[in-house]
C-alpha cells in the first residue's frame, strides 16, 4: 500500500499546522464554516468560483464564520486581510494563486500568500452586509468573487504537476475486475491514462479518463475484462495524471496478480 503514500502525503502536510481551511482547500476551492451553510448557499458559492476561474483565472474562498474555524490560530479572527497572507503561504505547496477570505469583519484578498493592492481595492468597495450567518458570509463571498474577476486579479498559472496512485489487487482471468486509483490536482481537475503492463513493459490494455474532477482521497475507478490468456501471470497496474494545463504526473505502478 506504499503506493498510496503518494496521494495522501500533502493531505498530512497540510493538516500538520491544525488549521482547517488549508485542509479543505488542498482538494477543493471552497472552505465555509460551521456550522454548515445551506444547500443553496454553497452552490451559489461554486458557481461564482466556477465561472470566475476560466481564461487563464482561477481563484480558492475561505469563508470564517467563527474563532472555532480557524483551528490553532484562533487569534486571527477579525482580521481577514493578515489571514488571507497566513493561509496563502501554507497553501503555497501545492498552490500559489489568488486567494479570497471572508469574514464577519470583511473580506480579504492575498495571492501567494502576498498582498494585492488592486485586490483590496476591488474589496474595498464590497459589504459583507448584516447577515453574519454562515449563508450569509457564503454569499457575500460569492458576491466578492464576480468583483475580482473584473478587477484582472485572479491570474493563475498551473504549475504543479498532478498525482495519481493505483491500488494494487488481484484478479481472475476471464473475470472482470474494477480497477480502482486516486488521483489530485491543485486546480481540481485531471485526465487519466491508464495501462496494464506485462513483465517486458508492454501494455496489454489501456484507459483514458477524460478531464474530470478528482478530489483527494477519493477512489475512481475502471472496469477490465480480464481475458485468460494473461492467467497466471503478475501484471503491473499503472497510472498516470493530467492536467488541463498539460502537467503530467509521473507514471505510478502496483502489482496486479492474475489467477
Amino acid at each position: 500500500m506504499m503506493l498510496l503514500a503518494a496521494a495522501v502525503v500533502l493531505a498530512g502536510a497540510a493538516s500538520a499546522d491544525g488549521d482547517p481551511a488549508s485542509d479543505v482547500l488542498l482538494s477543493q476551492d471552497q472552505f465555509t464554516p460551521y456550522p454548515p451553510p445551506s444547500g443553496k448557499a454553497v452552490k451559489t458559492l461554486t458557481d461564482a468560483i466556477q465561472q470566475a476561474s476560466a481564461d487563464g483565472d482561477h481563484v480558492k474562498v475561505a469563508v470564517i464564520g467563527s474563532k472555532n474555524d480557524l483551528g490553532s490560530v484562533p487569534s486571527l479572527f477579525g482580521q481577514p486581510r493578515k489571514y488571507a497572507r497566513f493561509l496563502g503561504a501554507e497553501l503555497a505547496f501545492f498552490y500559489k494563486g489568488p486567494l479570497l477570505v471572508v469574514m464577519p469583519a470583511g473580506f480579504g484578498f492575498a495571492d501567494n500568500g502576498k498582498a494585492v493592492p488592486a485586490g483590496e481595492a476591488a474589496l474595498a468597495h464590497a459589504s459583507v452586509g448584516d447577515d453574519k450567518s454562515s449563508d450569509g458570509l457564503t454569499l457575500a463571498a460569492a458576491r466578492a468573487v464576480p468583483e475580482l474577476k473584473r478587477a484582472h486579479v485572479l491570474r493563475y498559472k498551473d504549475t504543479f504537476a498532478p498525482r495519481a496512485a493505483p491500488l494494487p489487487t488481484t484478479a481472475a482471468a476471464g473475470h472482470p475486475l474494477t480497477l480502482r486509483y486516486q488521483a489530485w490536482d491543485d486546480s481540481g481537475r485531471a485526465k487519466i491514462d491508464i495501462q496494464i503492463q506485462n513483465a517486458r513493459k508492454v501494455a496489454v490494455a489501456s484507459f483514458h479518463v477524460p478531464l474530470r474532477t478528482v478530489v483527494q482521497g477519493q477512489w475512481y475507478s475502471v472496469t477490465w475484462l480480464v481475458p485468460k490468456k494473461v492467467a497466471h501471470k503478475v501484471l503491473s497496474y499503472c497510472v498516470r495524471a493530467t492536467d488541463a494545463a498539460g502537467n503530467r504526473g509521473a507514471l505510478t505502478c502496483g502489482k496486479l496478480t492474475v489467477t
